[in-house]
């Protein structure tokens, strides 16, 4: 039961940075009008016929079976190592299965002394940067908040040789931990040093988030009193966090607080904020609580509830977008959202419901991402469907997404469906574009279509270097 409790805690700790900061450290490591186009119906008889593949499963599984633990399931579906068993950075990353290296890294850090986290840390800077080494450097640096946390943060400004983004993620763990012990000091120390003359510029607001999490998990009236005396964008984003966070256990105090907010800006997007996060666990209540905010404030929360309505019933959602979200950002965000939710589970569906729909910016890209789900899937089928569209700005979104999605299993194909785009210059780009992609890869082939192709001559010369 130890071991399911850690496993579970290590999971909801990834899946929370995923979107934090772990996503970004991660991120930081780590033609012409004379050309004419070619009918759709021309174009599909040259579309790659990849249908889309039955249910992928193990040789020999029935159908609908399911891996389980200690019966052949690949390594890394079990906890396979014991948090005590690895004594070192290098033992536990030799482990398989990234859950058993987490348990080991966890374990590492909780028992390590100073020497033997400062050691671990060189030893992780001479590694590539990957999520293992950065839950590592994490788990490593909470444990310094245990400690004295502000003499840890002092001492890493004298540290040689750290890159920014491992400072910033130092910085994010040793501050997150302290505010779970004690968030006001932890808010206080980090307040002296913010600011555009500050030691700490923050400018993606990571480190701050980090802190009033922590702190709205404790006292989320006492995070938002501090985050208040903000100033700006650190104001909005602290107050942000704090409703992300107490949105989660109490949505209805959440959006309280949001209501008594002054109108504008700070306003609407902590309106946005609530309805995301209450409808991540009742989104019926959030959607009845949204639509009850002022007209002329309420479609981004509207908008919000709507998105994670779509993943639970796309149908639906779509419906309650067509019929009665007011025009705006929030109704062209739930526009997007929904079309592709319901693409994954038919998107013949979702892009009849997409055509048909006011056509302006919004409606042409979620046609595009229409097509990008359905085309990895099934680009036989979505070829078929944009063969039987009337040309125009839709319909010429929805081709450069397919073309992409075909470009390297079929690049020929690709290259004439790219022909069938109306607008002139949109055509012309996007020729250009899948032929020089297409000659990289096969010059020989490449070069015999755009001889024979339906394109200027002044295009052939230009692709061929002519």
């Amino acid at each position: 039961m130890k071991s399911q409790a850690l496993t579970l805690i290590i999971v909801a700790f990834i899946m929370a940075l995923a979107g934090g900061a772990v996503g970004y450290f991660i991120g930081a490591a780590g033609g012409t009008a004379g050309d004419s186009g070619q009918t759709h119906s021309n174009a599909e008889g040259h579309l790659i016929g990849r249908a889309a593949d039955p249910e992928l499963r193990a040789p020999g599984a029935p159908e609908n079976s399911e891996a389980k633990a200690g019966d052949g399931a690949p390594a890394g579906i079990e906890i396979i190592v014991d948090a005590g068993e690895a004594r070192s950075i290098d033992e536990i990353l030799q482990q398989p299965g990234p859950m058993g290296r987490w348990k080991g890294l966890l374990a590492f850090a909780e028992t390590a002394d100073e020497a033997a986290i400062g050691a671990a840390l060189e030893q992780l800077r001479e590694m590539p940067t990957g999520i293992d080494a950065i839950v590592a450097k994490f788990f490593l640096y909470s444990k310094y908040s245990q400690g004295d946390p502000q003499a840890a943060l002092q001492a890493l400004t004298q540290m040689e040789g750290v890159p920014d983004d491992e400072v910033d993620l130092a910085r994010v763990s040793i501050l997150g931990g302290w505010a779970g012990q004690d968030p006001k000091a932890a808010a206080d120390y980090l307040l002296a040093r913010m600011g555009p003359e500050g030691e700490y510029s923050d400018k993606g607001g990571r480190v701050l988030h980090s802190v009033v999490d922590e702190w709205a998990r404790t006292d989320p009236r006492a995070a938002l009193e501090w985050s208040s005396q903000l100033e700006g964008a650190a104001r909005q984003k602290a107050i942000n966090g704090v409703l992300g966070q107490w949105s989660n256990s109490a949505p209805r105090a959440a959006a309280a607080f949001a209501q008594g907010l002054a109108p504008g800006e700070e306003r609407s997007t902590a309106f946005q904020t609530v309805a995301e996060k209450w409808a991540g666990s009742d989104y019926r209540a959030a959607l009845q609580w949204a639509e009850s905010l002022p007209p002329e404030e309420n479609a981004g929360a509207l908008g919000k509830a709507v998105e994670r309505w779509s993943l639970e019933d796309p149908v639906a959602a779509a419906t309650y977008v067509q019929n009665e979200l007011p025009p705006g950002n929030g109704r062209d965000r739930a526009l997007r959202t929904t079309a592709v939710q319901w693409s994954k589970e038919d998107p013949a569906s979702a892009a009849d419901w997409v055509i048909v729909q006011e056509e302006n910016d919004s409606s042409r890209k979620a046609l595009r991402d229409v097509m990008k789900v359905w085309a990895d899937e099934d680009s036989l089928g979505a070829s078929q469907w944009l063969a039987n569209q009337e040309p125009g700005p839709a319909i010429d979104s929805a081709i450069v997404s397919l073309t992409n999605e075909v470009l390297g299993e079929d690049p020929e194909a690709a290259a004439i469906w790219a022909t069938t785009i109306s607008n002139p210059i949109s055509r012309a780009l996007q020729v250009k574009a899948v032929a020089r992609s297409w000659l990289k890869r096969e010059p020989d082939a490449a070069s015999t279509w755009i001889e024979t192709a339906d394109i200027s001559e002044k295009m052939k010369d230009e692709l061929l270097g002519q």
